[in-house]
């Protein structure tokens, strides 16, 4: 799959933008659909083109396709038609889930270390890579705490620590935050700009939060109900300066406020064609 041309006749119309840094791994998205043996059509001619280093976050209903988008970019899922192409072989890969995932039995160091451990990466190595992560997430104090000492903003670190003491070329977050409360989140939506950043990471964030969403991408792709498709792509332009300022300014709420119309729009056209079916 990653060896393929991304065909979509929407690729151009969604393509990322020329002056894209790049740091990463470039993600065409071409045709993309599929549907579930039971016959539901999750995903329908899903075009969209991610720059190398750019972090772009997918909104939408619930129900509209963007986890099963997210575990076809990862090759968890075949797409039942369309194409996903890196440009070469499938980069290296981190996931984030809604769940931390921690294993209770592992301190924070060990539960870090443990993709490296599967790779096969040498014991040394991998206690300076994982030590390495949880620096930069602010838990080097906590090294040796086990899951059950640690609060649920802490765990989220320790996940985002292990994910990232991999190097991956490529991030997937499907909601990672939506469990926490607010001024978590914050703070996590903070470092994870600040670690994409510095990186030079490509990532694609799921959320249902349009505030989460402009807050840390550099772009918003907006999915329509199911079957979901691309609708809308938002530019976010505030560039690298995330502060906490933003969030309350007239150019963040212009932008929430560009995809929140999408949305609705797309929402009562949706519900519009559910009625005239019932008719």
């Amino acid at each position: 799959m990653g060896q393929a041309n991304a065909q979509g006749s929407g690729a151009d119309e969604h393509a990322a933008p020329a002056d894209t840094p790049q740091a990463g791994v470039t993600v065409a998205i071409g045709g993309v659909s599929r549907r579930f043996r039971t016959g539901f059509l999750a995903l329908t001619e899903v075009d969209l083109t991610i720059g190398a280093g750019e972090l772009v976050a997918v909104v939408g209903p619930s129900g509209c396709g963007k986890s099963t988008l997210l575990k076809i970019i990862a090759g968890l899922l075949t797409p039942t038609g369309g194409v996903v192409d890196f440009g070469g072989d499938r980069p290296e890969t981190g996931y984030v889930f809604q769940d931390a995932h921690l294993l209770p039995w592992r301190n924070a160091i060990r539960n870090v270390e443990l993709f490296l451990e599967v790779d096969g990466v040498r014991k040394q190595e991998r206690r300076d890579r994982a030590r390495q992560a949880l620096q930069l997430v602010g838990l080097a104090d906590f090294e040796g705490s086990y899951p059950a000492e640690l609060s649920g903003g802490m765990k989220m670190r320790v996940s985002l620590a292990r994910t990232f003491a991999t190097d991956p070329q490529l991030m997937l977050f499907d909601e990672p935050f939506a469990a926490l409360d607010e001024i978590t989140r914050n703070r996590l939506n903070n470092d994870l700009i600040r670690l994409q950043r510095d990186r030079g990471v490509t990532g694609v964030f799921v959320t249902h939060s349009i505030g989460e969403a402009v807050f840390l991408a550099d772009r918003v792709a907006v999915m329509s109900p199911a079957p979901g498709r691309i609708v809308g792509i938002v530019d976010v332009p505030f560039g690298d300066d995330r502060s906490a300022a933003l969030r309350t300014s007239a150019e963040f709420a212009a932008v929430a406020r560009d995809v929140g119309e999408i949305m609705a729009v797309h929402e009562v056209a949706e519900g519009q064609e559910i009625m005239a079916a019932q008719e």
